[in-house]
């Protein structure tokens, strides 16, 4: 698989099976494709309207095999999308199988995870027909070190996915970790990323911590980086917004405009 092959997308959705009337809304006006959240049933999306499709729930820094019913629900749902690349975690757990912890678990990074990853992802590409595009979980604690798109891109030079970097997430590490906003987007990272997620910003109870939110307007930090990132990431061929459906019409409104003001330029270079 190549990932410098793939076509550019456009701004796009997450559809995690909500009706479709806010997105219909704004097809072809401001959306360009759509982002199902696998596994999903896809029977109610038209059949012509282009897809990206992600999954958020194997775990690819696991050692262990995966789940054998999962993989081959995905596979299934994937090859039946036919997207030109589908998004995967590089991840060491899940809600599935390997213990409920209400999202995915990042990783330890040492050579036995990236070794794991460059396995999981090579079968998992052939399995899938198409690239994947692997994306960074938030972190909460810094253990043993943090790096984890310096990990995602061994990965990448060894199997030759796409990197897709989550803004909102890469925030959430960022800030939980006492780190700059650019700490980990290195310039060969950028070269590879494909693909750019932004949503919310979530605060723990705790007031030190933070986490992804898909409920809430994308926060002025995550702005930051997109404005940042823009620039440098060439390669870029789509950006999600990842917004889910409690967020009110209002808002979501003003976070899509405010998109596709910032990525004018670079949907300009893209010919959209």
């Amino acid at each position: 698989m190549d990932w410098t092959r793939i076509p550019r997308m456009g701004i796009g959705q997450r559809w995690d099976g909500e009706p479709l009337d806010r997105f219909n809304e704004f097809f072809g006006e401001a959306l360009e494709y759509i982002e199902p959240n696998l596994p999903l049933e896809l029977g109610g999306l038209p059949p012509a309207m282009p897809k990206i499709t992600h999954d958020a729930e194997l775990p690819l820094a696991t050692t262990g095999e995966l789940n054998s019913e999962l993989v081959a629900a995905l596979v299934a749902q994937v090859r039946a999308a036919s997207p030109p690349w589908t998004g995967e975690h590089f991840a060491l757990a899940s809600t599935r199988v390997t213990g409920n912890l209400g999202y995915n678990a990042a990783p330890i990074l040492d050579d036995t995870a990236v070794e794991a990853g460059v396995w999981h992802v090579t079968r998992l590409q052939r399995a899938y027909g198409c690239p994947i595009a692997l994306e960074a979980g938030p972190r909460y604690l810094d253990v043993r070190g943090w790096d984890d798109h310096g990990a995602i891109l061994r990965i990448s030079k060894a199997t030759d996915c796409g990197i897709l970097v989550d803004l909102s997430h890469h925030m959430v590490s960022m800030l939980n970790l006492g780190r700059a906003p650019e700490d980990g987007l290195s310039p060969e990272v950028l070269e590879r990323t494909v693909e750019l997620h932004l949503t919310g910003l979530g605060r723990h109870r705790d007031g030190r911590h933070f986490h992804d939110f898909h409920g809430g307007p994308v926060a002025p930090e995550v702005w930051r980086l997109l404005d940042w990132i823009l620039p440098r990431a060439k390669n870029l061929k789509a950006v999600t917004l990842e917004h889910d459906a409690s967020v009110d019409d209002p808002t979501y409104a003003a976070d899509l405009r405010r998109m596709v003001r910032a990525l004018e330029p670079w949907r300009s270079s893209c010919g959209h």
